[in-house]
């Protein structure tokens, strides 16, 4: 029935198909493939929610090749559903080939840093608008950071992302050194959450020792960039010093949504 409304609904829109076990945890990908295919052949359906189906990497292959040959769908929502980094890999080739994708929620997915090296490469090559990666252990507890460089290069030639979630993936100094980078230069870019990312060395919980390269490259590059107006670094254990130089940051400018209590 389902697919058929799909199919001869002619003003259906959005459809929210989050928590259904549309692949039975997994085992049964025959039903994600039949809705998958009628998605494909609609031409009004514009926001689709598929989150929380354990999907995997299998079932990102089937929804990688709907959104590719989709002309209408817009966003798109892959919340929790254990895709991984072969499933990010599947997604971010569909993105790319998609004509219409502009917003995308592929939070906690447990991509890790190759999954993160696979998701830039689908910002680089298409016109994605709102990104959320949120959650998704990006640089594997803080012990990898190329997924986040691969990502901050993708910023500075993406022509079209303007909000990227990147909370709770342990980003890290470095890592916060490698995006400042890209974000000086980004075309877009205005909206980005790094809250909950370790950003001066410290943890939740005071492990680490404190470090600002970081906060103050974050600082520098937003210093240059008017166009970037909405920063969240909450829940990154920021000293005086470093909460100072945001504030200074954000009185500097006149149009500027600053984050940094919990």
């Amino acid at each position: 029935k389902l697919l058929s409304a799909i199919r001869v609904c002619g003003s259906l829109t959005s459809i929210d198909l989050s928590r259904n076990k549309l692949t039975s945890f997994g085992r049964d990908l025959s039903g994600l493939q039949s809705v998958a295919s009628a998605i494909a052949e609609s031409s009004l359906l514009t926001r689709l929610d598929l989150s929380v189906n354990r999907l995997g990497a299998e079932g990102s292959r089937i929804i990688a090749d709907c959104i590719s040959k989709s002309s209408s769908l817009i966003e798109l929502n892959l919340y929790l559903n254990f895709l991984g980094p072969a499933g990010a890999l599947a997604i971010s080739d569909g993105v790319a080939s998609s004509k219409s994708i502009r917003e995308l929620d592929l939070s906690a997915n447990k991509m890790g840093p190759w999954g993160a090296k696979a998701i830039a490469d689908g910002i680089a090559r298409s016109g994605l608008v709102c990104l959320d990666l949120s959650d998704n252990n990006l640089t594997n507890n803080g012990k990898d950071v190329t997924g986040i460089r691969a990502i901050a290069a993708a910023l500075a030639i993406s022509p079209s992302l303007e909000e990227l979630n990147l909370a709770g993936n342990s980003i890290g100094p470095s890592g916060a050194e490698a995006l400042a980078a890209g974000m000086a230069v980004s075309q877009k870019l205005s909206w980005i959450d790094l809250s909950h990312n370790v950003l001066c060395g410290v943890d939740a919980i005071g492990r680490g020792t404190h470090i600002v390269e970081g906060i103050n490259a974050l600082a520098e590059a937003l210093g240059g960039r008017d166009t970037i107006t909405h920063l969240d670094v909450r829940n990154n254990a920021l000293d005086d010093m470093a909460r100072q130089t945001l504030r200074d940051l954000a009185s500097s400018r006149q149009t500027f949504a600053l984050h940094m209590y919990p």
